[in-house]
């Protein structure tokens, strides 16, 4: 695992693989967030991670 700072300033651990430009998602139905690596037509999972300040689904209320 590896520590990383989003844009938006949240501190998190990612997986050793995950690299900048990569994105932190939360899916519906997920227990954590994501980090997912956009390609020109899909998307590659690259593996859980943890982010300081939404790890208990405030960033899904935010949505709705």
């Amino acid at each position: 695992r590896k520590l990383f700072t989003t844009v938006q300033g949240y501190m998190g651990l990612a997986p050793s693989t995950a690299r900048e430009g990569d994105l932190v998602c939360v899916l519906l139905g997920g227990d954590v967030p994501f980090i997912l690596r956009p390609s020109k037509s899909n998307y590659s999972l690259i593996g859980e991670s943890y982010v300081h300040g939404i790890m208990d689904g405030e960033k899904i209320q935010d949505v709705n």
